[in-house]
């Protein structure tokens, strides 16, 4: 679910704000980026889909990602992660490389996928990936530790639902996992056939039971309906007069936790047809709360767009989320 940058150097990095991390600076970088892993663009191997997780209760610093591009072509869809701990001081990075992060090994048959831990006691050394079981379109898959990261024992993990190139396929990012109410939340997107890409994505969110035993149990897991793109949600979308696009859609959705601490949203990326960077607004917004997704358990949810590649975290019980997301589209790479 995205097209190589331009700069395989700039496909994964960790920004270094002060106060937040110190480490190895890319040489070329004017952004003050960690290296995390690097693949020469000659390669046609490139690294996307990353994902960053503390580990909680320890100094280790967890980071996932994805290998894919024409050199990569017929390899296995595998997950591979990275660690480095904090020192100390609990700001610099340190690792072998002298505050580099050492490569951990690979999580089978794992790909766009996130980070993530639950919240509840005796769940510390407890990580799961979370995400589809190779690119798709494909069936949703969790891979569970149970020692922080270190090991991914297959009878740890699970295909949860769905089938590869088929009726129940679907699609997503390294998204996040928003945990409430006693139960989990994550975004994906069924991918229709016959898969036209953006325009065929419904919208869904699956939860189960905050419990690790659970999470790795396909029975638990429920999916709502799924939710087309409505073109008539365009109306009016786009300023001084320029028309809308003529196949619109949406991917790459994110749940995230409303102000009242209760309603999960879904912030979703909009994909507009021409792909025309002066056809975007900067923001496009539009609430469809008369076509909620599902209700389960009280927890009602509502639509969201945003036109742009982006990701949600949270600052804590912050009261809301922060999101980070390229400023401009172009046809080749993104400028920021």
């Amino acid at each position: 679910m995205r097209t190589p940058s331009r700069r395989a150097l700039a496909a994964l990095g960790l920004a270094a704000a002060s106060g937040v991390c110190r480490g190895a600076l890319l040489a070329d970088s004017t952004l003050g980026l960690n290296e995390v892993a690097f693949s020469r663009e000659p390669t046609q191997v490139y690294i996307g889909s990353p994902s960053l997780l503390r580990v909680r209760g320890s100094r280790e610093l967890l980071v996932s990602a994805d290998r894919f591009g024409d050199g990569f072509a017929g390899q296995p869809r595998n997950a591979s992660l990275y660690r480095a701990a904090f020192a100390a001081d609990g700001a610099s990075l340190v690792g072998p490389g002298g505050g580099t992060f050492e490569p951990l090994g690979w999580v089978p048959d794992q790909y766009w996928s996130n980070l993530w831990q639950l919240e509840g006691p005796g769940t510390d050394r407890d990580v799961f990936l979370l995400g589809t079981a190779t690119d798709g379109p494909a069936p949703v898959k969790v891979s569970r530790s149970r020692d922080g990261g270190n090991m991914w024992l297959p009878e740890d993990s699970a295909v949860l639902f769905g089938e590869v190139n088929g009726n129940s396929s679907y699609e997503t990012g390294p998204t996040p996992v928003v945990e409430v109410g006693g139960r989990v939340f994550r975004a994906f997107e069924r991918l229709r056939p016959p898969f036209d890409w953006g325009v065929d994505y419904e919208a869904v969110i699956a939860h189960a039971p905050a419990d690790s035993d659970a999470v790795t149990d396909p029975t638990a897991w429920t999916v709502t309906p799924p939710l087309p793109f409505d073109p008539a949600w365009c109306d009016g979308a786009f300023a001084r007069g320029r028309p809308p696009p003529s196949r619109p859609g949406f991917l790459e959705g994110n749940a995230v936790l409303g102000p009242d601490g209760e309603t999960v949203f879904n912030l979703l990326r909009f994909s507009p047809d021409p792909r025309d960077p002066a056809n975007l607004p900067y923001l496009w917004v539009r609430s469809q709360a008369s076509s909620p997704l599902a209700s389960p358990r009280g927890v009602s949810f509502e639509l969201l767009a945003c036109g742009r590649r982006h990701t949600m975290f949270e600052f804590g019980r912050a009261p809301r989320p922060v999101t980070l997301f390229t400023y401009r589209v172009t046809r080749r790479c993104s400028s920021r």
